[in-house]
């Protein structure tokens, strides 16, 4: 696990003196700033390729997304 945190500390930070609460804070500040249109749309595509998944019972499905 601590391995994760010092991974996302890493891509988060600019500096090697960011700590969790900085990258927590800059986590939800990014999250704040994407658009709810961002979100609508993320969601659909997850809902679209379910629904082609449970279409193809599991097997490849790529072929029914278009």
């Amino acid at each position: 696990m601590q391995e994760r945190v010092n991974i996302v500390q890493t891509l988060v930070c600019d500096t090697s003196d960011c700590d969790q609460r900085d990258v927590k804070q800059r986590l939800i500040d990014t999250w704040a700033s994407i658009s709810q249109n961002v979100i609508d749309e993320a969601a659909g595509q997850r809902r679209k390729r379910l629904r082609a998944n449970i279409k193809a019972k599991g097997h490849h499905f790529k072929h029914l997304l278009n």
